[in-house]
């Protein structure tokens, strides 16, 4: 029993990385969208100068 719990022990840090990986990558991609936007006049971007 003791080798199932630690395999879930490891499976829900897993679990948790990929979960921090995953709203890292939407933030840079957001960040990334935004920025862009910005410099180009792309309409992605939600804050555009004139």
């Amino acid at each position: 029993m003791k080798i199932l719990d630690r395999k879930d022990a490891i499976n829900r840090r897993q679990d948790k990385g990929l979960i921090i990986v995953e709203t890292a990558i939407h933030r840079v991609s957001c960040l990334n969208r935004t920025v862009l936007g910005c410099l180009y006049g792309n309409s992605g971007g939600s804050l555009q100068h004139g």
